[in-house]
């Protein structure tokens, strides 16, 4: 191993010449191999790195004020040390030849490619001060795997010309972190273990291709500069994003195994969840395509806040996207926002959110075609604007779920099907076919359930408690208390229940009533043939219970305490083809329904009946002879078509 000085005397690296063994000596016969040093000092003239690449041990160009015009590059195997007053030209490029070394910038900025090559174990480069590098920095060398190149020192690098992955390792920081700023050029890199990466170009541009970050305390952030990432793709495995609209992407990848924190929004075409990622942050990201597993998202262990997913075009200029879901759930996102004029769905969409709160908004636009919604272990809220969906499936699986509707939902089946209760308030949901309630909890809540197709409302589940308000109101045909392949005969309701019109069969079934209910309304036109009041101590409706030529519909009670019976205009009613169980009289417009365990069985206190109907509510108790000219309300046709 040899020091080698250039001398001033030839112009050529490659001329054995021009080196010598001492500063400004004589000429010994030998250009610079690997294992020998290459000093450039005050008495070295302009040099050409000439006729190949060239390689030294080290370089060191402390006190050189010429010029090295680079032709061919230069790799060395140890420490570089750059001069203030130095000059460069050409376009050849200085390398770190796969060795742990030294750089030592003396305030100078080498203009041209600078390379990192890397080959078989990870390097670690001592980084002496900060620094720039004027042309590209390219990370080079064998496939990667599991090597790395490391920068201690906790520096900050700045590259004029971007930097350049052309193999499979990251840079990345040991003991303190070091910042890559790129400030111009093209940008293709992977950055782990404690690096920043900084997009601050001014007023130049920077040209995005591929950045994979997963530094775990380091963050990626955008400062000024026009990017372009439009073709780029970013993958987020760790660390903190920081990037907002100014970086719109084409793909985002979430690869999996760590949490990122977004301090800002992403912006993308497409957002691939291929890996299990913990994503925090009250923030958005803006795309127009989904594939992955949506449930891949999660909150981590230590908790913290979501990110919204707004579908309304990411970077695309196009204004129809998909979401393509192989889980089929939706996990740990604060909102689903579609925000766009066509979105479609290639599988069925369900929203998962047991952490805290997951909401489901459509803020415009179509879903195509309609798909099946399931929310479960939930509380949030849904807006999805009118969408039609195939199915909508709620339940809630974990803990007692509450679920707030912004904006109606409509939808062909409605099925309620969860092992503990659920609470739904807010809007409407409108269902064009059949509603199954199979939840072993209560439903209830003050949305409003509206039956306006054709199907069947049937009640599979062992929950006793329906209180939500319900209304038929159909130019179609419900059939209660059975499916098409099932025969559930009794019916749980308790709430309101109003009937407007339609034909409803209620033939075989039983409406059981668990509670207290203030608005049952037009019940004569659907003829039940049991009506059994299990518990509540007061029924307020418009009209009695009725049942249907030949077979009447018995209303009864299993309460222990007696049930009131309250007309809400305060007068008597007559009722068609109904046999009540132990009815008395309160006061003028009210009955009082005995339970059946009570000592006066078979009695009907100021309860008149007569062939074809009955008239009570009178005001009195004892039974007189009355023959009404015309029936309460017998001009209208009720529900049930066999009821004529």
């Amino acid at each position: 191993m040899a020091t080698y000085y250039f001398r001033n005397a030839g112009a050529n690296w490659g001329d054995a010449t021009n080196w010598s063994l001492s500063t400004g000596g004589p000429a010994d016969g030998a250009v610079p191999t690997a294992a020998d040093d290459a000093i450039f000092d005050a008495n070295s003239a302009n040099c050409t790195v000439n006729a190949s690449n060239r390689v030294c041990l080290t370089i060191n160009f402390t006190n050189y004020i010429n010029t090295i015009t680079m032709d061919f590059g230069i790799s060395v195997s140890g420490n570089i040390t750059l001069g203030a007053g130095m000059g460069v030209g050409g376009t050849g490029f200085l390398a770190f030849n796969n060795v742990s070394a030294t750089y030592t910038p003396n305030g100078y900025i080498w203009p041209n490619e600078f390379r990192f090559i890397t080959i078989s174990t990870s390097k670690t480069y001592t980084i002496a001060a900060d620094c720039t590098f004027g042309g590209v920095v390219t990370n080079t060398g064998s496939v990667g795997g599991a090597l790395a190149n490391i920068f201690a020192g906790g520096r900050t690098i700045t590259c004029n010309a971007g930097i350049n992955n052309t193999v499979d390792q990251p840079f990345q920081g040991v003991t303190s972190l070091t910042t890559f700023v790129i400030a111009g050029g093209t940008l293709n890199g992977q950055f782990g273990t404690l690096t920043n990466l900084n997009l601050n170009s001014g007023a130049n541009a920077i040209t995005i291709s591929a950045v994979n970050f997963s530094s775990t305390t380091g963050t990626f952030s955008y400062t000024s500069g026009v990017v372009n990432a439009a073709s780029a793709t970013l993958t987020m495995t760790l660390g903190t994003l920081n990037l907002g609209s100014n970086v719109k992407w084409n793909i985002i990848i979430a690869a999996g195994g760590g949490t990122t924190t977004l301090t800002n929004d992403l912006w993308c075409n497409t957002l691939n969840m291929s890996g299990a990622l913990g994503l925090v942050g009250d923030f958005k990201i803006y795309l127009n395509t989904y594939t992955g597993t949506l449930g891949n998202v999660q909150v981590p262990s230590g908790g913290g806040t979501k990110p919204t997913l707004n579908f309304n075009g990411g970077t695309s200029s196009t204004t129809s996207g998909t979401i393509s879901i192989s889980s089929n759930t939706i996990n740990a996102w604060k909102l689903i926002d579609i925000d766009m004029p066509l979105v479609t769905f290639t599988t069925d969409i369900f929203v998962l959110g047991s952490l805290t709160d997951v909401s489901f908004k459509l803020t415009s636009g179509t879903f195509i075609p309609p798909r099946v919604l399931s929310i479960t272990n939930a509380i949030g809220s849904i807006d999805t604007l009118g969408t039609s969906w195939n199915r909508v499936d709620i339940g809630s699986n974990v803990t007692f779920g509450t679920w707030s509707i912004l904006i109606d939902i409509w939808c062909t089946y409605l099925r309620f099907a969860a092992t503990v209760g659920l609470t739904l308030n807010g809007s409407s949901i409108y269902v064009n076919g059949s509603l199954e309630n199979s939840n072993s909890g209560a439903v209830q809540g003050t949305a409003t359930i509206n039956l306006i197709g054709s199907g069947f409302w049937v009640h599979g589940g062992s929950s006793t408690v329906f209180s939500n308000p319900l209304v038929i109101n159909t130019g179609g045909t419900y059939r209660l208390g059975a499916s098409a392949n099932t025969t559930f005969p009794n019916l749980y309701k308790n709430g309101n229940l109003n009937y407007i019109k339609g034909t409803v069969i209620a033939r075989g079934t039983t409406l059981l009533v668990t509670a207290t209910s203030a608005g049952w309304v037009n019940m004569h036109r659907i003829a039940f043939d049991t009506v059994t009041i299990t518990g509540g101590t007061t029924q307020t409706m418009n009209e009695f219970f009725g049942g249907r030529p030949g077979r009447f519909c018995v209303v009864r009670s299993t309460n222990t305490t007696n049930v009131t019976i309250i007309f809400t205009d305060g007068f008597e009613k007559f009722a068609r083809w109904v046999s009540p169980s132990n009815m008395t009289i309160s006061r003028r417009g009210q009955v009082k329904l005995l339970s059946s365990r009570g000592s006066r069985s078979n009695t009907n206190l100021g309860f008149i009946s007569f062939e074809g109907g009955s008239a009570f509510g009178l005001a009195h108790n004892n039974p007189i002879t009355y023959q009404p000219t015309s029936y309460y309300g017998l001009g209208n046709n009720p529900a049930d078509p066999a009821l004529f």
